[in-house]
């Protein structure tokens, strides 16, 4: 028996799959027309790694295959993946398009974000840690099929069904991330269609349908085989690791000027700008400038907070950070706080701002040092939702994250450039910190989901008082540290 399903995703979040040639310091990989494509063995490498953390390794490895010197325990994967192909701005697969003989129409030049590496002691930039990375834009769509041999006697079968349907419910839940740059909220998907087909070999109309199938990525509707509808993904605490699990959500307002810089700028004459990325608007055909707010910006001032105060504590805090934001060194290791990009709204505008830098020996102007800037500033506060999940941690690093995730939303945690001349102050909406009982209600508007293990354990606002108690805790402790070395 033969199954095949065949998928169409848009990413919510940048898409970073690298492995490409460019002269990006990352670039992305591409197809032989030069288009956008996702390996088959990224997929592969993806759903084996799902399957190993919900089915478990022997269901991972009958379906999947299995490497052994003994012959009769080795056998290949039943599981066959496609690349993923680009879908450009007429819908159709590029890929197939190309191989009509037909041009695909996705006009696009690349897209490259820069980064810097902090440094968590003084929160600028390291001497050489700046590089960039070429992205694929958000929004932007990809088809693809993943199919199964089913063989074996029924229960296998049955066996072998099951796990290939489950990991298809996973794929369709959007719970998956593609390609590089998780814990920055990299490769965010979200399901578009879902068409999966059985064809049974015993039957002469199902091998007729399946010998006669459309070798694209869509079925056509002159397609036969047994529709199946994939079964919704119910998702489990316990596929996120020990210690506590969060998913939190807010929403910020800007109340002045934000600037954080990107490889594309809105204002060419500007010497700093926002950054813009381009997205593909399906509907229009056309590609749209959106500004953008990249996780990894708003990852690295919550980095450095949560350094700071740590290291106030006397705790080890390289220690600390590398096991909360992951590390290159000792075989890597993934970090345990994932971020994600936000678009912000189409309606956001700049204002150029002239500034001069300031001779301190004289207090007179710099020669040569008039410079602008293009940050967003509007006439009312510019309102977003941010978005970032967190998994594994300790008690400690539970209380860390959360004092650093209210310094942010009372606006004590500036994000971008330009913060020591009052650029990037964010505030959870409607927050008054001036005003203790506003102030508390709407701290309970976060909307936050705690589990330790496989237990949910908190959920606000009923269950607020685990907040306040880790950043009441880190509060006496940071004041007591205070007295003792003032």
């Amino acid at each position: 028996m033969r199954y095949i399903c065949r998928m169409e995703i848009e990413f919510t979040t940048p898409l970073h799959c690298g492995g490409g040639t460019g002269e990006s310091d990352q670039p992305v990989i591409r197809d032989s027309f030069g288009h956008y494509m996702i390996p088959g063995t990224s997929i592969a490498g993806i759903l084996r790694h799902l399957s190993y953390e919900i089915l478990g390794s022997r269901k991972t490895e009958n379906l999947f295959g299995v490497e052994s010197a003994e012959s009769e325990q080795a056998h290949g994967s039943k599981l066959q993946t496609s690349d993923a192909s680009l879908i450009d701005l007429n819908n159709n697969v590029a890929l197939d398009e190309e191989l009509k003989g037909n041009d695909a129409y996705f006009p696009l030049s690349t897209i490259v974000r820069d980064h810097v590496k902090l440094n968590p002691e003084t929160g600028v930039g390291e001497e050489g840690g700046k590089f960039d990375e070429e992205l694929v834009p958000p929004l932007t769509r990809f088809a693809f099929e993943i199919g199964l041999f089913a063989e074996g006697d029924e229960e296998e079968v049955k066996d072998l069904v099951h796990n290939y349907l489950t990991l298809l419910s996973i794929l369709s839940s959007g719970e998956v991330s593609f390609g590089g740059g998780y814990s920055r909220g990299l490769g965010a998907c979200r399901l578009l269609s879902c068409d999966c087909r059985f064809f049974d070999f015993k039957e002469e109309n199902d091998m007729e349908a399946f010998l006669n199938l459309s070798r694209g990525l869509r079925f056509t509707e002159n397609d036969g085989g047994r529709k199946i509808n994939i079964p919704a993904f119910k998702k489990t605490p316990s596929a996120r690791g020990d210690g506590f699990t969060a998913s939190l959500e807010m929403v910020l307002n800007s109340n002045g000027p934000l600037l954080v810089g990107g490889s594309s700028s809105w204002q060419d004459d500007a010497d700093m700008t926002c950054g813009v990325i381009s997205v593909p608007d399906y509907e229009k055909r056309e590609f749209s400038s959106r500004f953008i707010l990249p996780g990894s910006s708003v990852k690295g001032a919550i980095r450095s907070r949560v350094w700071q105060i740590c290291s106030h504590l006397g705790h080890d805090a390289d220690t600390v950070i590398r096991e909360m934001f992951g590390t290159e060194q000792e075989g890597g290791r993934r970090g345990k706080v994932r971020i994600q990009d936000i678009l912000l709204p189409i309606n956001c505008k700049t204002r150029k701002v002239q500034h001069v830098a300031i001779d301190r020996f004289t207090g007179g102007a710099l020669d040569a040092a008039l410079f602008n800037e293009a940050p967003i500033w509007m006439e009312h506060p510019l309102t977003f939702t941010f978005s970032c999940e967190v998994s594994g941690l300790s008690m400690l690093e539970a209380g860390l994250f959360v004092h650093a995730i209210l310094d942010l939303a009372e606006g004590r945690l500036p994000i971008g450039g330009g913060v020591n001349r009052g650029n990037g102050r964010l505030l959870l909406k409607g927050l008054d910190i001036d005003n203790p009982e506003i102030q508390k209600r709407h701290l309970n508007d976060l909307n936050i989901t705690i589990r330790k293990n496989q237990d949910e354990l908190y959920s606000t606002p009923e269950d607020l008082h685990l907040l306040k108690r880790w950043s009441m805790e880190i509060d006496k402790a940071l004041n007591v540290r205070g007295e003792n070395h003032g």
